[in-house]
């Protein structure tokens, strides 16, 4: 009896074990169809592969579910409108297709069909336009949840953006695509928006979409960088779209002359790819374990107009986890061995190899690797316990991230960076006019130039006191180097057309830092040109840090501006900006300080600036066409002891900006205070000054809705509905055409 018994116990053990398993089978079938709804039967196999690797991870998933807070979109569509979405969609679609991992394709010369909607965000209803987007069936595999890309209609944006797509979120990895763009927001390279949001369409929940940001200058302005084309480059051509084409063709046209230099031997792939970014980037790809993002159909390029060169963009990366040291040479091989002829020629480039390593080395290591958990990882989880309230099966790529890392850690060098690289860059023009020793080039005698003088990184530019530098035709300076150039009071250094109104190039700096100029004069200068680029400004700093003590500039010709300087940090004292065609000093994306400067005979703007953080002290603007000071575009100014005389419109504030100033005359001036939105991704603006006195205008203020006016701590409360079609030279100001 009792061996009987445990035999009993022994089946009885058995059943209950089966029928556990059974119920937890059932269960996770019916919470697959609960949380993804109408039974995504294509995912089917994917969610098996998540249990058979996971096990029941998924029930703690649900558990950890939390989508409150999370941003609703709601998207009205006429029937007759939504019915032509979902006949193309269906006439494509082949149901008996469901079941299979990767059932279909879409075809890309099928032009998808764009209908007309309404889309509400916050009390806010704005026209669209929408398709469906996507190749792949995980874009459209399901019933009536499909990916979509939106675009609103008119001058409108909706959460700063005026194109974006929404997104099943599998078709990013879930949380994949959203690790990747904070990886290229840590490296300095361009990110796009992404986020989480909830759309209903007609009043019908379609639940949890991936909000992508689209390219578009928005993007660009957003990653404080200069507007210009992004493109995809297919081996030696450029692929983009018509319309961009033509808005971009004088920077186009100049960039494809370049890669025509170089397919046929006679320039460097560097002087394609910003080659320290492009290492980063697939650098990245690399900790991924990833090839797809870069393939020339997904892999998108900022063509930077101050470097005319190729910045790379990054999405849609597919994770592979390296079990050793050979995995990791098979994905370089891959990537290195494709049919993507740039590649190739990156990868026989001693520069660019050097560098892959090297960032290879920075991505993978233990502080990198904690210093983006400390900067991201809450935003991640956030994203992932969203995604779990509709997704269960899947894992967050960080595990993986975390293991490919230390396999990469195991080699200092993946590449061999051994190899001759031909080299197109010499010091034949540089040394026409100047010494070198060792890393330090020495001007100490006045020359005129009537060509490019380019002088190369890695060096320091000594110019002595006396010095003059004389711009015939076509006569231009390119360095990424930078310049110390410290004058005297008695004996200044100068930098100015050999003769009035010459077609000389003018100056652009280019990466550098630590730019010195003191007792110097710049003058009759045009905006920088070259084969390559055409600038705005005559004189141009870009990510090249630079101070001016008693500096004049003084006359353009051409272009823009004297002073145009992005993505720099700059100081400028006891100087003065004369004579210019159009405004004195353009600061886009930039932190700086200005003191004792004069600001005359302007003919638009003395000081404009976006994206800029400025600090003004004692500073005297007279005689200007348009604005004596514009902040826009996000910017912040903070001032004390400013003048404006004479002028059309003495402060500007728009868009999202803010201008505090205290202690300020302004006499004789059209209108004293201007604030408005003229561009809606941004939003209001405000300006605050106080100790503030002003005679002799037209208009006191013209304050927009919404927009903020503070003079001598009192809030103006009159405003108009318009504000930008009295200026730019309707009514004020000038025209910027």
């Amino acid at each position: 009896m009792k061996i009987i018994a445990n035999k009993t116990l022994f089946k009885t053990s058995k059943l209950m074990v089966f029928l556990i398993l059974l119920f937890f089978f059932i269960g996770g079938m019916l919470l697959a169809a609960y949380a993804s709804k109408n039974a995504k039967m294509s995912y089917l196999s994917l969610n098996s592969e998540y249990i058979k690797k996971t096990g029941l991870d998924f029930i703690s998933n649900a558990i950890e579910a939390d989508s409150e807070g999370i941003e609703t979109y709601y998207l009205d569509v006429k029937f007759k409108e939504w019915r032509k979405l979902a006949d193309q969609r269906n006439s494509v679609w082949n149901y008996t297709n469901m079941i299979k991992h990767r059932p279909f394709q879409w075809n890309d010369s099928i032009e998808k069909v764009e209908i007309k909607g309404k889309i509400r965000f916050q009390n806010e209803v704005k026209k669209v336009k929408l398709k469906l987007l996507g190749l792949n069936f995980d874009h459209f595999a399901e019933p009536k949840k499909w990916s979509f890309r939106i675009s609103i209609k008119g001058d409108n944006t909706l959460d700063r953006q005026k194109k974006f797509n929404l997104l099943i979120p599998r078709s990013r990895g879930y949380v994949t695509d959203f690790v990747g763009q904070n990886y290229l927001k840590e490296l300095n390279l361009i990110a796009l928006r992404v986020k989480p949001v909830k759309l209903v369409v007609n009043g019908d929940d379609f639940g949890i979409y991936y909000k992508e940001e689209f390219y578009d200058k928005r993007l660009v302005e957003h990653n404080k960088f200069r507007e210009s084309a992004i493109l995809r480059l297919t081996n030696y051509e450029i692929d983009i779209s018509v319309g961009k084409y033509e808005k971009y063709k004088a920077i186009i046209d100049k960039f494809q002359k370049k890669i025509d230099l170089v397919k046929h031997n006679k320039a460097d792939i560097s002087e394609i790819f910003d080659i320290d970014k492009m290492a980063d980037r697939m650098a990245l790809s690399l900790l991924f374990g990833d090839y797809h993002s870069l393939i020339d159909f997904n892999q998108r390029y900022y063509l930077n107009p101050f470097t005319a060169k190729l910045e790379p963009l990054g999405r849609e990366w597919q994770l592979t986890q390296y079990a050793n040291e050979t995995s990791v040479f098979e994905t370089i091989k891959h990537i290195k061995n494709t049919e993507y002829a740039l590649y190739k020629a990156l990868f026989e480039n001693k520069l660019f190899l050097q560098r892959l390593n090297e960032s290879i080395n920075r991505l993978a290591s233990e502080s990198f690797q904690k210093n983006m958990d400390a900067n991201y990882l809450e935003s991640i989880e956030h994203l992932k316990k969203t995604l779990y309230s509709e997704y269960v099966f899947f894992e967050t790529p960080l595990a993986l991230i975390s293991k490919n890392a230390e396999v990469l850690r195991s080699k200092s060098a993946w590449l061999n960076s051994n190899i001759e690289t031909k080299t197109h860059k010499t010091l034949d023009t540089v040394l026409k006019y100047a010494e070198i020793s060792n890393d330090t080039i020495l001007i100490n005698t006045s020359f005129s130039i009537k060509e490019q003088l380019h002088i190369p990184s890695g060096y320091k530019v000594l110019i002595s006191p006396g010095v003059k530098v004389l711009f015939e035709e076509n006569g231009q300076i390119l360095s990424e180097s930078p310049f110390i150039a410290l004058g005297t009071a008695q004996d200044s250094i100068r930098f100015e057309a050999k003769t009035p109104h010459n077609n000389n190039g003018g100056i652009l700096f280019l990466n550098t830092k630590g730019s010195q100029f003191k007792y110097v004069k710049f003058k009759g200068l045009s905006n920088y040109s070259d084969a390559f680029r055409t600038l705005p400004g005559s004189v141009c700093f870009y990510e090249s840090s630079v101070s001016f003590d008693d500096t004049t500039f003084d006359t353009s010709y051409g272009g823009d501006d004297l002073l145009n300087i992005v993505r720099s940090d700059f100081t400028i004292t006891n100087s003065k900006l004369l004579n210019s065609k159009a405004d004195a000093l353009d600061s886009d994306f930039s932190n700086g300080t200005i003191t004792h400067t004069l600001f005359k005979n302007i003919g638009n703007d003395a000081i404009d600036v976006s994206g800029t953080k400025l600090n003004l002290s004692h500073i005297n603007i007279h005689k200007i066409e348009d604005k004596g000071i514009s902040v826009g575009e996000d910017s912040h100014i903070t001032g004390t002891d400013i003048t404006i005389t004479n002028s059309s419109l003495a402060l500007t504030s728009k868009d999202l900006s803010t201008l505090h100033l205290d202690g300020v005359q302004i006499n004789n001036c059209d209108v004293v205070f201007t604030v408005f939105e003229k561009k809606s991704e941004y939003g209001p603006a405000l300006i605050n000054c106080q100790n503030t006195t002003y005679t002799n205008y037209k208009e006191e203020y013209l304050v927009q809705f919404n927009n903020t006016l503070m003079i001598n701590s009192k809030d103006i409360k009159i405003k108009v509905k318009d504000v930008e079609s009295q200026l730019y030279g309707a009514i004020y100001g000038k025209s910027s055409k």
